[in-house]
């Protein structure tokens, strides 16, 4: 594949790292065919989002070569991103109740992130299990309420800008 029938978004990405498509895909532990597809089609918001990470790009600039906001004074990204316009970070989570009791949300293998305890009065009036039910509940709504606040954030930035070209 030749430099210019490379996609835009991936030759900023290569331009910029000075890394091989191939070295991408191992950073990455995707397949080459995948940047394969990427040099062809462009980067996904996905990919973009991963790479920006571990690049410090801007996700935004990866995939219009526009900057959304000035990435040489960010503050580092916290581990629980979706504030101030970070992109959150895909992680495997477990919900664990812990010997004490207490239940926790964590990475899996890492500390907890979330540690839920119930006073012991309410521990014998509700039971286990009933309070093992209602901290998932609790951790869902979470959740939940963190994607619909994202994926407001994201919509207000694709459908807020005003359009380069009509049709």
């Amino acid at each position: 594949m030749t430099k210019n029938s490379i996609h835009p978004s991936l030759e900023r990405v290569l331009d910029k790292s000075g890394l091989e498509m191939a070295e991408i895909a191992g950073l990455l532990g995707i397949s080459l065919s995948t940047v394969s597809r990427w040099a062809r089609q462009g980067i996904s918001q996905a990919g973009a989002n991963k790479l920006g990470k571990l690049l410090n790009l801007d996700p935004v600039w990866i995939m219009t070569g526009e900057k959304a906001h000035d990435t040489s004074t960010a503050k580092p990204k916290s581990k629980l991103a979706g504030q101030g316009g970070m992109i959150a970070k895909e992680a495997m989570l477990e919900f664990a109740e812990q010997e004490d009791g207490v239940l926790t949300l964590r990475e899996l293998g890492g500390e907890a992130w979330v540690r839920i305890e119930f006073a012991e009065a309410l521990q014998n009036m509700l039971g286990k299990e009933t309070l093992h039910v209602i901290g998932q509940h609790m951790i869902q709504a979470g959740i939940a309420s963190f994607m619909e606040r994202q994926m407001r954030q994201y919509h207000a930035h694709v459908y807020d800008e005003k359009p380069k070209h009509f049709s």
